[in-house]
C-alpha cells in the first residue's frame, strides 16, 4: 500500500519536490520509525521460540476458510459473540449477513 501510494503521488507530482512528497515521505518515515519496535520484538520472540502463533503464516488457507473468516471480521463490527470463533463454519455465519443491512 505504502508503494502504491508512493507511484501516485509520483505519478501526479512527477519527481518534483511538492508539499505532497514532503508530506508522504514525512509520513512513511514516522511509521516505520514507529513499527520498528514491534518488528523487533515479534523477530526476537519468533526466532527464541516465545511466540508459537505465527504459524498460521505459513499455512495455505483454503477459499472456503477464506471467505469464513473474512465474514466473521465483518459480523464482528457489529456483534462480538463468544460463540463465534475462527472454528464456526460459513454456514453458521451465512445468517447473520442480513443483519448488516438493517
Amino acid at each position: 500500500m505504502v508503494l502504491g501510494h508512493g507511484i501516485y503521488i509520483l505519478g501526479i507530482n512527477g519527481f518534483k519536490k511538492t508539499q505532497s512528497l514532503i508530506a508522504y515521505l514525512l509520513s512513511v518515515t514516522a511509521a516505520i520509525i514507529a513499527f520498528i519496535p514491534w518488528l523487533i520484538v515479534i523477530y526476537q520472540g519468533k526466532t527464541s521460540g516465545r511466540i508459537q502463533r505465527l504459524d498460521w503464516i505459513t499455512e495455505a488457507t483454503s477459499l472456503p476458510a477464506f471467505i469464513g473468516k473474512w465474514l466473521l471480521n465483518i459480523t464482528r463490527i457489529f456483534l462480538d459473540w463468544v460463540i463465534i470463533n475462527e472454528n464456526t463454519s460459513i454456514k453458521s455465519i451465512i445468517w447473520l449477513i442480513p443483519l448488516l443491512w438493517h
